[in-house]
């Protein structure tokens, strides 16, 4: 014992510090891991904040919501909107069902009455004029993002660790340069514009905008999305939550007698007589 107390005591080896994860590789994994889910979906898409307009009051959208539960593999799904602030006197309300082959529209402008569409006759109501890239893009989340990440107006940065619903997220930030956004619309317009699709105008100058992405540390799956953009006046919150749906998804028709086939609203609304309900509407632009 003495001459164990009286030894010089050996160094315990110093323990190397993990190195904090990639932001990067942590958006790029989420990507991969999310595009893997094959179940049913709950996705909530929210809109808070206030939009100046020229010459009008401040429009106040906060509590606007869009809420989808899709299953893939049942050919179902449900889409209902609630857009607050827009009309004076109520809110703009819509849902969207599919089913058995058939889509269900009900909107609060429309009045109480289901307008129906098959699926296949909806296939038909896609323009000609737009344009349909020659060969099937890659939706692999590396190859998508690797041009994205090396533009000098894109900033990553890690955001540590929170919580979210109980879980452990990795948050990271993606800052997008004002300039690098108003190129981006600008292409996109050029693009679009031999459809005949009219595009608002791309504002001369736009503020960095910050996007923070919540991902799940356990499943590496994307849980959320967000960000705030401030211009002029308006201040605009938009949040994306995706999370598998708990249970069975049964989506219901609604009834028959309350049920009124939609191509006749599509022809009183855009005045075609034609098989594509949608010709006059791309024939000319609006303003």
């Amino acid at each position: 014992l003495l001459a164990a107390c009286g030894a010089s005591a050996t160094p315990s080896p110093t323990p190397t510090p993990t190195p904090p994860p990639d932001p990067s590789a942590l958006l790029t994994g989420s990507l991969a891991a999310t595009s893997k889910l094959s179940g049913p979906l709950d996705i909530t898409l929210t809109l808070d904040g206030q939009l100046a307009q020229s010459g009008s009051p401040t429009m106040d959208i906060s509590g606007s919501s869009l809420a989808a539960t899709i299953d893939p593999e049942g050919k179902q799904g449900e889409v209902t909107l609630d857009l607050r602030g827009v009309q004076a006197t109520s809110d703009i309300k819509a849902d969207v069902r599919v089913v058995g082959g058939t889509a269900y529209l009900q909107a609060s402008p429309l009045g109480a009455t289901w307008y129906s569409l098959p699926l296949s006759a909806a296939e038909g109501l896609v323009p000609s004029t737009v344009p349909v890239p020659s060969a099937a893009p890659s939706f692999d989340p590396s190859a998508m993002l690797a041009p994205f990440l090396k533009d000098p107006g894109v900033k990553i940065t890690s955001a540590g660790v929170q919580q979210l619903d109980g879980r452990d997220q990795d948050v990271v930030t993606v800052t997008l340069a004002g300039s690098s956004v108003a190129a981006w619309l600008t292409q996109a317009e050029s693009m679009a514009g031999t459809s005949g699709v009219p595009l608002p105008s791309v504002a001369p100058s736009m503020p960095d905008i910050p996007v923070t992405f919540w991902i799940d540390r356990e499943s590496s799956q994307l849980s959320k999305v967000s960000t705030t953009i401030t211009d002029s006046g308006s201040t605009l919150t938009v949040a994306l939550t995706i999370k598998a749906h708990s249970g069975t998804v049964s989506i219901q028709a609604p009834p028959a007698g309350e049920t009124q086939d939609a191509s006749q609203l599509l022809q009183m609304l855009m005045g075609s007589g034609g098989a594509n309900p949608f010709g006059n509407l791309f024939a000319s632009p609006a303003p």
